[in-house]
Parts: C-alpha cells; sequence; structure tokens
C-alpha cells in the first residue's frame, strides 16, 4: 500500500484539515472505507451508502488507531469537537473526496497503468492481462470485480514505489462512467473487450454503449495505446476513429492474430498466437479465446515475450461461477451462474451446443437483470436462440426467465419447462440428468442460479450412478 502524506490530504479540493495540538505529523499507510477491515495507520473515509453511513463507525476506527478520518462537512458541522487525537478532513462529499485522493495518489508514479472494460469478459480480461505482465514486471490489479467509483480509487492506493504497472477493471453502470472513471485513473492504455447488450435500463441503445465505453480509447490517446476486439462489429469502426488503435481476433486482418482454433474435450481451446506460439487454455468457451488475445495485445507492447504470454494464458485457470468448469457423476457441468446478459447468454448457449457429449444438452436459466423495457423481448430471444442451437432441455427459474420457456417451447424444444424455485429446478434435474449429458447453469448475478447446482449436488440423480 501506498503511503499517503498529510500534503495529499490538504491537495483534495475544497477540503478542511484539521490536525491535533502538539502531535507529530503521522505517516499514513493506506486508506480504507470498510470500519471491519480497518488496519492501524490507515485513513477512514466516511462514506455514506445504501444501508451503511460510515460516520456511525468513526468512535470504533479511532480507537483502532486510524490517523485521519475523511467526514462529510455536513457532519463536523454538527460534532465539531468530535476526534481530536486524529487528522481530520472535512469535505463537501467523501465519494468525490476518495476518487480526488485516489487521482492525487496516482500521479506520483509513471508507470503503465492499463484500464479494462467493455460489456463481457472485463474480470477475466483483467486477471490473464496481470498474469500476462507478471511475467515481466511487479503488478497491481483490481480485487474482484472493483470497477466502479470507489473499487477503482481503493486499488489506485495500492501503488507504491515496487509497482510497475497496474490493471484496472472499469465498469460503467450508466452513459459517462468510463469518462470519470478516466479522469480519475488517468490509464496509459485501454482494452475493450466487446460491446454488447448489459444495463439496458441504464442505456438507451448499444450506440450509448459503445459511446460510453470508447471514451477510454479517446483518453489514451497520445498517452500510450488502445486495443479493441477487431471481431465486434460495434468496435471495427473505432480503429479508423481513434489513433493509436491495434486489434485483437480470429480475422487475417486482427493485428494480433489467433490461429487454427481448436476446441479441446476440456472445453478450453488451442490456438497459434500470430503464426508463432501455441496456446492451449484450459478456460472454457471462445470468448476466453478473445479475452486471452487481448491479455496478449498489451503484454507484446510492454515487452512481453510470446513464450512467456503461453506460459501465463496457459496456466489461467479462471474464476469461479464464470465457466466452471467440473465433472459430476458423469455429467459434464458449466457453472455460469457469476452473471449474465443477452450477448453472454448467447456466447454460453452456442458453447454448450458446441460440446461433443454422448447424452443431451441441459440450459438451466435464470432471469437476466437491468435490462429495463425490453426485457420481455431480450429473454424471448434467449429461448429462441436455444431452440435454434438444437438444445435438448430448457429449465428456467424468475419472473422473467418464464419468457425464456415460453418462446423456446414455441421454437420447438418440448422439454422447456418453469419452475418457480431453484429447489423445484434440481429436483427435475435429478429426475433426468443422466451420466454422459450436459448441463448449463446461468443468470444474472440476483438471480443466484449457483443455488440449484447446490441442491442438484444433494439430491443426487435417479438415474445411472447414484450419490
Amino acid at each position: 500500500m501506498g503511503r499517503i502524506t498529510l500534503t495529499d490530504l490538504q491537495l483534495i479540493p475544497e477540503s478542511s484539515v484539521k490536525i491535533p495540538v502538539n502531535s507529530g505529523i503521522p505517516e499514513m499507510t493506506g486508506v480504507s472505507i470498510d470500519s471491519r477491515m480497518i488496519c492501524p495507520g490507515e485513513i477512514f473515509f466516511a462514506i455514506k451508502g445504501e444501508r451503511f453511513d460510515g460516520h456511525s463507525f468513526l468512535k470504533d476506527v479511532i480507537r483502532l488507531g486510524v490517523k485521519a478520518v475523511v467526514v462529510s462537512r455536513q457532519w463536523t458541522s454538527l460534532d465539531s469537537d468530535f476526534g481530536k487525537e486524529v487528522i481530520i478532513v472535512s469535505v463537501p462529499d467523501t465519494r468525490k473526496a476518495l476518487a480526488q485522493l485516489a487521482f492525487i495518489h496516482r500521479n506520483k508514479y509513471a508507470i503503465p497503468i492499463i484500464g479494462i472494460t467493455g460489456t463481457n469478459g472485463k474480470t477475466t480480461t483483467k486477471e490473464m492481462t496481470a498474469a500476462v505482465l507478471g511475467k515481466k514486471y511487479s503488478v497491481v490489479k483490481s480485487e474482484c470485480n472493483y470497477n466502479n467509483q470507489i473499487g477503482l480509487p481503493l486499488t489506485l492506493f495500492r501503488l507504491s514505489g515496487t509497482v510497475e504497472a497496474a490493471v484496472l477493471e472499469m465498469g460503467a453502470s450508466f452513459p459517462g462512467e468510463i469518462d470519470i472513471l478516466c479522469g480519475i485513473a488517468h490509464p496509459t492504455y485501454g482494452v475493450i473487450t466487446n460491446i454488447g447488450k448489459a444495463h439496458l435500463e441504464f442505456f438507451k441503445t448499444q450506440e450509448e454503449i459503445y459511446r460510453t465505453k470508447t471514451a477510454l480509447l479517446s483518453f489514451v490517446e497520445c498517452r500510450g495505446a488502445g486495443f479493441i476486439n477487431g471481431d465486434d462489429p460495434f468496435l471495427k469502426k473505432a480503429k479508423e476513429t481513434f489513433k493509436d488503435i491495434y486489434t485483437f481476433g480470429l480475422g487475417n486482418d486482427a493485428d494480433i492474430r489467433g490461429d487454427k482454433l481448436v476446441m479441446l474435450k476440456s472445453g478450453g481451446y488451442s490456438f497459434i498466437l500470430n503464426g508463432g506460439e501455441q496456446i492451449t487454455m484450459k478456460v472454457l468457451g471462445i470468448k476466453n479465446v478473445y479475452n486471452g488475445l487481448a491479455a496478449a495485445s498489451v503484454g507484446l507492447k510492454l515487452g512481453v515475450d510470446e513464450h512467456s504470454i503461453a506460459d501465463a494464458l496457459e496456466s489461467y485457470t479462471g474464476y469461479k461461477q464464470r465457466m466452471e468448469f467440473s465433472e459430476w457423476r458423469g455429467i459434464f457441468v458449466i457453472n455460469d451462474s457469476y452473471n449474465a446478459n443477452p450477448d453472454s447468454m448467447k456466447a454460453a448457449l452456442e458453447f454448450l451446443a458446441s460440446y461433443p457429449v454422448t447424452g443431451r444438452r441441459f440450459a438451466v436459466l435464470g432471469d437476466m437483470l437491468e435490462i429495463g423495457e425490453s426485457s420481455r423481448d431480450e429473454h424471448s430471444e434467449v429461448g429462441k436462440e436455444a431452440a435454434k442451437l438444437n438444445i435438448d432441455a430448457v429449465v428456467t427459474v424468475g419472473k422473467e426467465s418464464l419468457y425464456m420457456t415460453r418462446s423456446a417451447r414455441e421454437a420447438g424444444i418440448m422439454s422447456a419447462r418453469h419452475c418457480e424455485t431453484h429447489k423445484e429446478a434440481a429436483q427435475l434435474l435429478s429426475a433426468e440428468l443422466m451420466p454422459g449429458d450436459a448441463l448449463l447453469v446461468k443468470g444474472s448475478r440476483g438471480s443466484t442460479m449457483e443455488k440449484v447446482l447446490e441442491y442438484l449436488y444433494s439430491f443426487g440423480i435417479k438415474n445411472g450412478v447414484q450419490n
């Protein structure tokens, strides 16, 4: 964790810094917004969230040895005598101040900062890119999916004199958010994985998503370079619109290519990188080939050799509940329950359809959230897509996913059924699954589709191998 100085705190715009009388200038070792995880010597930002207000925990964090607290000016006007033993920084908005201090801290370091955005694959691409760069550099990366106006600043505070590169995930829940995040992080390189349908409750069109995401390319112009999926129809025009852009993809015209693509029995893929090094990936699905090519693009630009890139990508095993593979009772299980949107649903169904199995293919699907007014149509399209791909059985759970079942049945999947609960879906699967079948489980995070697997594993299967 990088050191934060008193001068840094004083540079926060519109801040008022109150230093304890007769105290030396303390050395501050980091930043936290969580009173449960605070460490002595850190700065605590009292941020008001949906469920908790950080100001309620100030006495606790001071007792635990924090050196400074950043609080709302409105709060300090009510309790001006509080916390005489620590530095008190009062600001108009603690969330905004967190971002401002992160920007101040980031600008101490002249290192490559890689921003990664896109509709799908951000977290995986971030992990792969960090693994590739880790072959040559000391790297800091966003933890989990810390990709918003709070998570991104917390990652920047981890920059220090020993860090040689940073890989930051950047999410966008509303138009213009990537521009805001770029203003905090000042990335030197930018990656866009794809432009798809997500957060349609907040974005009117995919064109609006494109404009929001490509703010990253605009920002890195003349600072470093941008890397885009050259096979994505929405991103193709970005090559001509922005400077210093490199494409990655499976087409011959891509600057960084994946050639001779072969699907393995494990569900992973093998490909040749730019006609040279062969890379065999453990993670499932063709979308992870694109994620790997994105990571390879950054690595090549920053001087990582192809052999090291191959080693990093081949060692990557993926995230839990993101195209996670397991074999259970002779059944091939694809747990992709971490999240879902129309494009990732289609990609997962295409993978299920392409995987060679001796039995049937089951798609167990939950609601896709934050789609807004187009929800019914988008869920119906998923059902039609399952039928087009000849998926043998569709099982759905959730209010909106009922439209998947109806459209799948109308399109020809007679084994399309809707369940009211995760347990009911698991009971149905327990009665029908057999060794040799393949099972895909997918839905938005709020749909908690992993519960279907938890119930199923406790029930076992009635046909073939028993518990």
